[in-house]
């Protein structure tokens, strides 16, 4: 009977071992991984896991804990939400953090904004605060301005209920690239280790939704997806055998918007990218590396890969050791200098209207106060005459020198008057692409020996009417002005252009011809051809003129969009006497192109030229 009961007692404890081990192996292997797809938070805890950061008990302004000199730190709010705030560190380069040593009041916010230093905007890996990343940061800031930040969720980057977020903090990333874009005009980069290269990928496309462009993004030790990425971790191999191992564990990710998909971004990344990885990483196999750049490579041509040998033991997080880097960073910056100056620029160019007009007009504006002549000019008169869709010039007029002494006798001196008796030839100017009339002053004074000097701005020059710069708006304007002053005197006009304002003029004499009115004649100082002559030979452009895409990412679209200015063409309907004035040292625009413009006005009317000699083209 007692042998019974014990084995009774046995079976009992048997089942119950048995029963408690298959409930432990049913909690594990199939509660675990229902925990995991069920619960945001649980995989929150392995892609950020911000429970505990490295190093412990940080203090973000204590500079000299870290061994860190020519450091400051920072925490901006994000958008409006007073609530939340980044903390970021900006740490100088190299060679300006001795001069902080020098000078206690050392001003950051001039470094940043004046220093010839570009910016590396630095995503960490999840596993650490900014401070955790401190040595990488030395061996870039031999290059570098250092932009290190925390995510939302982490370290000082907090406020109330916030949590890290992918989609959140790609926003938190394109608000801080305006913040620095805001501060400095050095090119910014982008670098980001691990999750960080998947985030900041993610930001150059964000920003490039908005018509924002970084000047290059590095990739330290990527991944591909991170559910690609989690599949390499201890705790989810534990898990891999198991046939809803990925349904749960890695397919639910996505569901609660850890995408994290490097993969997809780099095919819609337009700057140049460099990948780096350590080959003895186990954290994120080199593969994803190899991977990436294979995809990327499809898409962008610009795109590098350099992997680091085992024997230097970079593993995955100090590729700093690694004596090529400095190397890899000095290839990666001339190269995405090459591409800036040589691809960039032209394709910029050729896409914005907007980036041609500052490559051709240069406009300064004023107050009108700024253009008064009273006491300043003796004779001198400042007013304003309406022309075409409400558009409003700033118009000069300087008397002869030879009534300048009864202009300040007679109070009653009227300049009207005066240019209706006829008595002096008038003189019409029109200014060069840069600057406005009080640039040239001194010559219109010279020329008041002989004339009734008349100057005006272009539509947004001076204290013109802002309006959009076109070759049809500026000749326009100019008619109608030169109408109205045909109207005020009986006086010869002659019509002056400078650079610029030769090709303004001489198409504003064309078509007054159109309209049976003739000026007296044409001056022509610095003239070019065509705009698109001009741009050949242009320093800036003429060092491009190798590039296959030259013509038709520069000379096309000007064409395209009326940027034209064709004197040669023009020239032809000039019934007037034309006067050429040119300065053979001219740089900017050489003087063969005013031989040029010579040679079929000859055919038609009388042609004076002056060559003349080092005088450049502001001083003919």
């Amino acid at each position: 009977m007692q042998s019974d009961t014990f084995r009774h007692k046995c079976i009992i404890r048997c089942v119950i071992i048995i029963a408690s081990f298959l409930l432990t192996l049913l909690i594990i292997f199939l509660g675990v991984p229902l925990a995991i797809k069920k619960s945001e938070k649980l995989q929150r805890y392995f892609v950020f896991p911000t429970h505990n950061l490295l190093p412990e008990d940080p203090e973000f302004s204590n500079f000299q804990k870290y061994n860190i000199y020519g450091g400051r730190n920072l925490q901006i709010n994000v958008s409006n939400d007073s609530t939340f705030h980044l903390g970021i560190w900006h740490l100088l380069p190299h060679a300006l953090a001795d001069e902080y040593l020098l000078f206690k009041q050392f001003d950051y916010d001039y470094a940043l904004k004046y220093s010839k230093f570009p910016v590396v905007v630095y995503f960490h890996a999840n596993g650490g605060n900014r401070i955790k990343f401190a040595n990488m940061y030395h061996v870039l800031r031999k290059f570098f301005h250092i932009i290190a930040f925390d995510y939302r969720g982490y370290a000082d980057s907090s406020g109330e209920g916030i949590m890290p977020e992918e989609m959140a903090i790609v926003e938190d990333c394109a608000f801080l690239y305006k913040w620095l874009r805001e501060r400095t005009d050095s090119d910014i980069y982008f670098w980001g280790h691990s999750i960080g290269a998947a985030l900041s990928s993610h930001s150059v496309v964000k920003l490039q939704e908005e018509n924002l462009y970084v000047n290059g993004l590095v990739l330290e030790a990527p991944f591909t997806t991170i559910k690609e990425q989690l599949a390499f971790n201890s705790f989810y191999k534990f898990f891999s055998w198991l046939p809803w191992y990925e349904t749960t564990m890695l397919d639910s990710l996505q569901e609660h918007g850890f995408v994290l998909n490097t993969t997809k971004h780099i095919t819609e990344v337009d700057c140049c990218i460099t990948i780096i990885h350590a080959k003895d990483d186990r954290n994120n196999p080199y593969k994803f590396s190899e991977t990436l750049y294979e995809i990327g490579i499809r898409y962008n041509r610009s795109i590098t890969l350099h992997l680091l040998p085992e024997q230097l033991r970079c593993g995955h997080y100090s590729i700093r050791k690694a004596p090529e880097l400095s190397d890899y960073i000095n290839f990666a910056l001339v190269v995405l200098a090459f591409l800036s100056v040589f691809v960039g620029f032209p394709v910029t160019f050729m896409l914005s209207i907007d980036i041609q007009r500052l490559f051709l007009f240069e406009p300064v504006t004023g107050k009108q106060h700024e253009f008064n002549l009273e006491g300043v000019v003796p004779g001198g008169r400042n007013f304003y005459i309406t022309v075409n869709d409400d558009i409003t010039l700033g118009v000069w007029h300087l008397l002869p020198q030879a009534l300048l002494n009864e202009s300040v006798e007679n109070i009653s001196f009227n300049h009207s008057d005066v240019l209706a008796q006829g008595d002096y030839p008038v003189l019409f100017h029109c200014h060069g692409n840069g600057g406005n009339r009080l640039n040239h002053l001194d010559v219109y004074l010279k020329l008041t020996k002989f004339f009734h000097v008349f100057a005006f701005d272009y539509r947004s020059y001076g204290d013109s009417t802002d309006a959009p710069l076109t070759e049809e708006g500026l000749v326009r304007d100019t008619v109608e002005l030169y109408k109205w002053l045909r109207n005020q005197t009986t006086s010869d006009i002659y019509i002056w252009g400078h650079s610029m304002g030769t090709a303004i003029a001489t198409l504003t004499v064309s078509r007054l011809r159109s309209i049976d009115i003739i000026p007296s004649g044409l001056v022509l100082e610095s003239p070019y051809t065509t705009l698109r002559e001009e741009a050949i030979l242009f320093p800036v452009t003429k060092v491009m003129l190798w590039l296959p895409w030259f013509n038709s990412t520069i000379l096309d679209p000007l064409w395209r969009n009326g940027f034209r200015f064709e004197i040669s063409t023009h020239i032809l309907n000039v019934d007037c006497p034309i006067m050429i004035l040119h300065a053979k040292d001219d740089e900017i625009i050489p003087y063969q192109l005013a031989e040029k413009v010579l040679i079929p006005t000859t055919v038609y009317h009388l042609t004076y030229v002056f060559l003349a000699v080092q005088c450049d083209n502001n001083k003919s």
